[in-house]
């Protein structure tokens, strides 16, 4: 992307690649610093230049780690991915020499979020950047020494290449063309008795057009509640559909089930000598 480029379709940003020129000097799970991990290294057209990165989307810094030029991010809203996952992106970007960021300072897409650089354990100015598709902002320690987030991807399943000139990095990138915007995954809702609800407990359920496991995926849903309007059973799961042709399958793992409260309130006008009067609202009787 380009310094100040925005990209919003149906009211969602798309998660643009923050770098301009892109050269690809380490990729998942290789060399030892990214064993176990979806991070990938990347510099400039030239060697040993600080150039600046955009923030792909609109983001709020959750944390820094300032020895090491480190900062974690996350989208203030839900955006759209190559891979067609609509929720939070939480992300970590490391080097920067330059690095002003703090905890709770908002950057809108398109304006600079940092620069390449040495700071920390670096050969060569780079930025280190992973992703995570949630809002999970664990970071630890995998078994090979290496820090990573929970429900990490691919940076190809995260970034739009619009605009980026790769000068260098195999891989599955995506352009906005080959995610065609569909009508957006309906957002989740206050919990309410009154509803028949399902619970979503993981942060990204598929969400299909229709309810079996071969219908295209429009998106994902994230956790919280969402009210249902229909079920049917096929593939050994329930679906349950959330809006007009968007359905998501149920089991006991990542969902929890609440079909409304059917019980009737009624209002009481009066108690007398035993009885109760109450107001039934309009009655219909059938012949």
């Amino acid at each position: 992307m380009y310094a100040g480029q925005k990209s919003i379709r149906a009211g969602i940003e798309d998660f643009m690649c923050p770098f301009t020129d892109f050269v690809l000097t380490c990729g998942p799970n290789e060399s030892k610093y990214h064993m176990g991990t979806m991070a990938i290294d990347v510099r400039g057209e030239e060697q040993g230049v600080r150039y600046a990165y955009y923030a792909p989307a609109t983001v709020k810094c959750i944390t820094t780690y300032p020895e090491s030029g480190q900062a974690m991010w996350q989208t203030i809203n839900n955006v759209r991915c190559s891979n067609g996952y609509i929720g939070k992106v939480t992300f970590m970007t490391v080097h920067d020499d330059t690095l002003n960021a703090y905890p709770g300072m908002i950057v809108e897409q398109g304006n600079q979020l940092g620069n390449m650089g040495t700071k920390g354990n670096a050969t060569g100015v780079h930025c280190h950047i992973e992703c995570s598709q949630s809002d999970d902002t664990s970071w630890y320690q995998n078994d090979y020494g290496n820090y990573m987030f929970n429900y990490e991807v691919d940076p190809e399943d995260v970034f739009f290449m619009d605009d980026t000139n790769i000068i260098w990095g195999y891989g599955n990138w995506k352009y906005l063309k080959d995610v065609p915007v569909q009508d957006p995954i309906t957002p989740n809702v206050e919990r309410d008795t009154k509803k028949d609800q399902i619970e979503v407990k993981v942060p990204n359920l598929r969400v299909r057009t229709a309810p079996n496991l071969s219908a295209e995926i429009l998106g994902y849903a994230s956790i919280g509640f969402y009210n249902y309007y229909e079920t049917q059973n096929n593939d050994d799961y329930t679906w349950y559909r959330i809006s007009n042709n968007q359905w998501i399958a149920s089991n006991e793992e990542w969902t929890e089930v609440y079909p409304a409260d059917k019980y009737i309130k009624l209002k009481v006008l009066e108690e007398k000598d035993g009885y109760v009067l109450v107001d039934l609202g309009k009655v219909y009787i059938k012949n």
